[in-house]
Order: C-alpha cells, then structure tokens, then sequence
C-alpha cells in the first residue's frame, strides 16, 4: 500500500504518514526530518516536540485497540512497538539523519 493510499482518519494512518515522509526526507538531522515531515519550520522545537509527543501516544493508542479487537497483526504490530518509540525519542533529535533512518522500518 502507498503511503499516499493510507487512510488518515486514524491514529496508525496519521503515524504511518509522518514515518513515511520523515523516512525519505533528506535531510542532516533527525530534527529537520521530523521538522519537514510534520510541517514544521525547524526553528519551531516546541511544536516538533509536542508533534512527536503525540505520535508517541498514537503508538499507544494503535496498541490499544489492536488488543481490544485481538486483531491477528497484534504481535507483528507490538515487535515494531520498541522501534517505533526509539524512532520518536527527543533524545536522537541530534543525530545525522542518514545513520538513523533505518530505524523507521514502514512499508510503502
């Protein structure tokens, strides 16, 4: 499926969405990946900050009902979980983007 084909109107489309433009971003550092992946002038930390909070709660969220549904991609889902939180850590937020982009594994 095309990242273009994902339905936004759900937390694990919006998160594939903006894992998939922040994975081909070219950019230098993780940060303006995100920057450029969520809209957001890279001059703007606080609003990247509050983005990448809240895809971390989509990673939640997306957990959570795929648990309540005991949909059959829950464990192939949940192994991605760990990468999927690494992959939004304001931690990395410093790193050059081409040795940390293998981290987003998404399927486009």
């Amino acid at each position: 499926m095309a990242a273009n084909d994902v339905s936004l109107n759900n937390p694990a489309g919006r998160l594939h969405r903006i894992l998939s433009r922040a994975k081909s971003a070219g950019q230098q550092h993780v940060l303006s990946a995100f920057a450029s992946a969520l809209e957001v002038p890279p001059t703007n930390i606080p609003e990247i900050l509050v983005n990448l909070g809240q895809l971390g709660l989509a990673v939640d969220e997306v957990s959570e009902q795929l648990r309540r549904a005991n949909d059959d991609s829950l464990d192939l889902y949940l192994e991605s979980v760990p990468h999927l939180k690494s992959a939004l850590s304001i931690q990395t937020l410093g790193a050059t983007w081409e040795s940390y982009k293998n981290n987003i594994a998404t399927k486009t």
